[in-house]
C-alpha cells in the first residue's frame, strides 16, 4: 500500500522521515566523527520505519487500532522535525546546501543534539513496542504474506547494525516478533519443549514461589525453576497442553524486551506430587534475584525513581503476558522477581508463579481458595473458593493495581512469622479502623469492602508518596471491572476488534503502560 493514501498521521510520519533522511545526509558529510555517530540516527530510523510498514501492510483500512498508530506516528513525526531543527540549529545547516562546515566550539553541542535525537527515537519506539507486538497478533492468519516482510525487515536490521556501535548483534524485534508468530502457528506450541527429569541442586529465593537451580558439577550458572502442581481436578491433558504453549512462548522471550525469563524447557515431575517445572534461564547466570515482597519486607526504602522504575518495568511485563495470549491469575509481590541490571542500570522485573495460567480463550475453573495472602491481590469477584465470574485479563490488571499500591507506599500488605507463614501485615489494624467507621450495608458483598480501602488508600495516602498521577493510575486499575469507570467512561468496547483480547490489550497500553512510562520526578 501507498504510504500517502493512509491516516494522516502515518503520513505525516513519512514526509517527515524524508525531511530527518535528507537532512542525516548532510550531517555526515560534516565530520568523520559526526558521520560515524549519524549512522546510529539513521540505524533506529530504519527500524522504526519498518515497525510502521508492517503495521500499515496488516491493518485493514477502517481498522481501529488504525488511530492508534496513526496517533503514535504523529508522535514520532513531531520528534523527528524537532530533531532536524535542533541539529540545523546548532550546524547553522541552511536549506538547499548540501555541505556543511563545524566549528570545533560547536562539536559538543552537535554530539548533544545527535545523542537527544536517538533518545527521542529509542524512547518512541520503545513506547510503540508493546503495541506493536500485540497488533502484530491480527497477522497470525496472514502469516504467509507477513513472514516475508519480517524476514527481509530483520535482514536490513542486522546489515545495519554492523555499522552501529554497541547496537545488538542478537535477535531483533523483528525476529522476536516471527518467532511468536512461529509458535502460534502450532495450536500444541513445540513438540520438543519436554525433557526427562534432572536433579538439581536447589535455593530458594526468600518469599518467593520460584528456586534458584542449577546442575551439580555441570556449571556455575544459575537458573530458575517455577512449578505448576498437577491439581487432581485439572483435566491433565488440558494442562500439559497449555503448559507446552505457555513454554514454546517463553522459549522465544527476550527477557529485557519482555519483562519474561526466557524458557529452556520443561520438566515433567513425577511422584506423590506431580509437577510441570518450568527451567528458566536468568540474564546473566547469577544468583542475584530477589521477590518484590522480600524487598517490600526489608528496611531498606528504595528512592521515588527505583519504586517508578519497578512500577514501569512489572507494567510491562504483565502487558507482554497478555500479548503472549495468556492470564496470570497469581499476580502478586512473592511472584514477581526484581533483578537490578548493572549493565543498563535499570530495575527489572519478571513474572513467575504461572501456577494458575491459563490461555485467554481457555477454560477456566470456577475454583479458588481462601487464602488471605491471595485473595488480598484478587478482585472480589474472584475472592474465596467459588469465584462468582469467569478469569479475564481485566483480573490481572486489578491485581497489578494493588501491587502498585505496594510499590507506591512502599508497604507490605502481607507479613511471614518465624516460620515463614504468610499473615495479614500492619495495615490490618488500619482496615479495621477503617471499616469501623463505614456504614455496612447487609447487601453489599464484604470483599467489595477491601476493594474501597485500596482506593481510598489510593486517594488519600498515595498521591504524598507518588504523585497525583501514579496514584490515578493506580485507581484506574482497581476499577477496571466496574461496569464504568467512575469518570463516567466505558472499561473496555469489546466492539473496537474482532478480537476482543487485543482490543482490550490496546487499551491496557494506552490507558495504563503509556501512563506509568509517562511517570518521571
Amino acid at each position: 500500500m501507498d504510504p500517502f493514501t493512509v491516516l494522516s498521521g502515518i503520513e505525516t510520519c513519512w514526509k517527515a522521515g524524508q525531511f530527518f533522511m535528507e537532512a542525516y545526509q548532510s550531517w555526515k558529510k560534516a565530520d568523520k566523527e559526526i558521520s560515524e555517530q549519524c549512522v546510529t540516527i539513521e540505524y533506529v530510523w530504519i527500524k522504526t520505519k519498518l515497525q510502521i510498514e508492517v503495521m500499515d501492510d496488516i491493518l485493514p483500512p477502517d481498522s481501529k487500532h488504525r488511530k492508534h498508530v496513526d496517533d503514535s506516528a504523529r508522535v514520532l513525526s513531531g520528534k523527528l522535525t524537532d530533531a532536524v531543527a535542533a541539529i540545523d540549529e546548532v550546524i547553522k545547516r541552511k536549506p538547499g546546501v548540501d555541505q556543511v562546515t563545524i566549528k570545533k566550539t560547536k562539536y559538543l553541542l552537535l554530539k548533544d543534539a545527535i545523542n537527544k535525537a536517538v533518545r527521542d527515537l529509542e524512547d518512541w519506539q520503545r513506547r510503540f513496542d508493546p503495541s506493536w507486538f500485540l497488533i502484530l497478533r491480527i497477522a497470525e492468519n496472514k502469516e504467509a504474506s507477513v513472514k516475508p516482510k519480517l524476514n527481509d525487515a530483520a535482514a536490513k536490521v542486522k546489515e545495519l547494525a554492523k555499522e552501529v556501535a554497541g547496537a545488538p548483534s542478537e535477535k531483533n524485534n523483528f525476529d522476536l516478533a516471527k518467532g511468536l508468530l512461529d509458535v502460534t502457528s502450532q495450536p500444541d506450541g513445540d513438540s520438543g519443549i519436554f525433557f526427562p527429569e534432572k536433579k538439581f541442586d536447589k535455593r530458594p529465593i526468600p518469599y518467593s514461589t520460584a528456586v534458584f537451580a542449577r546442575l551439580p558439577q555441570r556449571t556455575p550458572k544459575w537458573l530458575i525453576i517455577d512449578s505448576i502442581q498437577c491439581d487432581e481436578q485439572v483435566d491433565r491433558d488440558e494442562l500439559t497442553r497449555s503448559v507446552r504453549l505457555l513454554a514454546s512462548k517463553l522459549r522465544r522471550a527476550d527477557p529485557l524486551t519482555f519483562g519474561l525469563l526466557n524458557c529452556q524447557g520443561v520438566m515433567k515431575v513425577n511422584g506423590a506430587k506431580p509437577s510441570f517445572d518450568f527451567i528458566l534461564n536468568t540474564p546473566n547466570g547469577k544468583d542475584t534475584f530477589r521477590s518484590l515482597r522480600g524487598a517490600l519486607l526489608s528496611q531498606d526504602v528504595p528512592s521515588l525513581s527505583q519504586r517508578l522504575s519497578i512500577a514501569k518495568e512489572l507494567t510491562k511485563s504483565i502487558s507482554y503476558m497478555h500479548t503472549f495470549d495468556f492470564v496470570h491469575k497469581n499476580i502478586r509481590p512473592e511472584t514477581i522477581l526484581l533483578f537490578d541490571d548493572t549493565e543498563t542500570k535499570r530495575s527489572l522485573t519478571f513474572l513467575v508463579g504461572f501456577e494458575g495460567f491459563r490461555s485467554v480463550d481457555g477454560a477456566t475453573a470456577q475454583r479458588g481458595d481462601a487464602e488471605l495472602h491471595r485473595d488480598l491481590y484478587r478482585h472480589p469477584s474472584r475472592q474465596g473458593q467459588s469465584p462468582e465470574q469467569r478469569y479475564s485479563m481485566e483480573h490481572d490488571i486489578y491485581s497489578l493495581g494493588v501491587c502498585l499500591l505496594e510499590i507506591g507506599l512502599w508497604k507490605s500488605f502481607v507479613a511471614y512469622n518465624a516460620s515463614e507463614e504468610p499473615q495479614p501485615g500492619p495495615s490490618r489494624d488500619q482496615y479495621s479502623d477503617w471499616l469501623k467507621k463505614q456504614k455496612l450495608e447487609t447487601a453489599y458483598n464484604p470483599s467489595f469492602y477491601l476493594k474501597d480501602w485500596f482506593e481510598e488508600q489510593a486517594k488519600t495516602d498515595l498521591p504524598e508518596r507518588a504523585g497525583d498521577m501514579y496514584a490515578n493510575i493506580v485507581i484506574k486499575c482497581l476499577r477496571c471491572l466496574d461496569s464504568k469507570d467512575r469518570d463516567g467512561t466505558a472499561d473496555i468496547d469489546e466492539t473496537d476488534s474482532k478480537d476482543p483480547m487485543i482490543a482490550a490489550g490496546v487499551k491496557f497500553i494506552r490507558d495504563i503502560l503509556l501512563r506509568v512510562d509517562e511517570l518521571v520526578i
